[in-house]
C-alpha cells in the first residue's frame, strides 16, 4: 500500500471530496457532458450499472469518450 505523507494525504483527501462533490452535482442534474469532462478522454469504466442502465450492453465496461460511447 502507498502511504502518503500527511500533508499530502490532505491534499489528497480533498481532492477525493471535491471529485466527489463534481460528479455527485452532475450526475444528479443529468449533465453527461459535464461527467465526460470529469474523465480522461481514454478512461475506462466498469460497473455493473453499465448493464443496468444500458439494456443493449453485454459488458459493464464503458471505454473512451468517443461518439460511439454509450454515454452519448
Amino acid at each position: 500500500m502507498n502511504e502518503h505523507p500527511p500533508a499530502s494525504n490532505n491534499v489528497f483527501l480533498s481532492d477525493c471530496a471535491r471529485i466527489h462533490q463534481q460528479w455527485h452535482d452532475r450526475a444528479k442534474s443529468l449533465d453527461t457532458e459535464g461527467l465526460l469532462a470529469l474523465y480522461a478522454k481514454e478512461a475506462v469504466l466498469e460497473t455493473p450499472l453499465v448493464r443496468a442502465i444500458f439494456d443493449d450492453r453485454e459488458s459493464g465496461i464503458l471505454q473512451g469518450h468517443s461518439r460511439d460511447s454509450p454515454f452519448l
